[in-house]
């Protein structure tokens, strides 16, 4: 006999990423790294938001943000699948430019 799955549409949010880490390079760059999230289909990006403010979208879990300047930086990372569902943040990162 013939079998139909129905599938709906993909609903679930990742994971949290963990871990987040910062360093800064010797030319002020600051690179980025985290644990990868998980997704019952798959995460294809990955937000950084930099004070609240979305500055890049990467593929990968690590990101390198070109200098900032001096202070106080807080960052957070958010995954997102393909269907558009998109985790909670991180817990801020403070990094000292």
């Amino acid at each position: 006999s013939l079998r139909i799955d129905i599938v709906g549409p993909d609903t679930v949010k990742p994971t949290v990423p963990t871990n987040l880490a910062g360093t800064i390079q010797p030319n002020g760059d600051v690179v980025l790294t985290w644990t990868a999230s998980t997704d019952n289909v798959g995460v294809t990006e990955y937000i950084v938001t930099r004070n609240s403010v979305e500055i890049a979208r990467v593929p990968v879990p690590t990101a390198t943000i070109p200098a900032p300047a001096p202070g106080s930086h807080y960052y957070q990372i958010s995954a997102i699948d393909a269907a558009g569902n998109t985790s909670a943040r991180t817990p801020s990162l403070r990094i000292d430019i």
